[in-house]
């Protein structure tokens, strides 16, 4: 998506994984990274150290994957959890508002 609307759109994933401390390791960081690197987004990626169960609890996300769609004024267009399709669901919803 950061690619398809790259002046209008802003992407940032959230990395909800934890080490056995329950915060992301510098490994656990670096894995991530790599991965990303690897499949070639090239987005920002948070990694959150407040635990998973609070993270989903707050957005009110029942499963993973999760995708959050935020206007620019910062006010949430619309959810989509566990099941998510970028094709289908996100990137229409993204058309349409940048549309209007």
């Amino acid at each position: 998506m950061q690619n398809r609307f790259p002046e209008a759109v802003k992407v940032i994933s959230l990395n909800v994984d934890h080490d056995e401390d329950g915060a992301p390791s510098e490994k656990m960081k670096k894995e991530v990274h790599d991965k990303l690197n690897e499949i070639k987004l090239d987005i920002t990626n948070v990694m959150c150290s407040t635990p998973f169960d609070d993270v989903m609890g707050e957005r009110d996300i029942f499963a993973l994957p999760a995708a959050l769609v935020y206007g620019a004024d910062g006010t949430l267009l619309k959810k989509f959890d566990g099941g998510v399709s970028y094709p289908d669901d996100v990137i229409p919803l993204i058309a349409e508002t940048l549309a209007q």
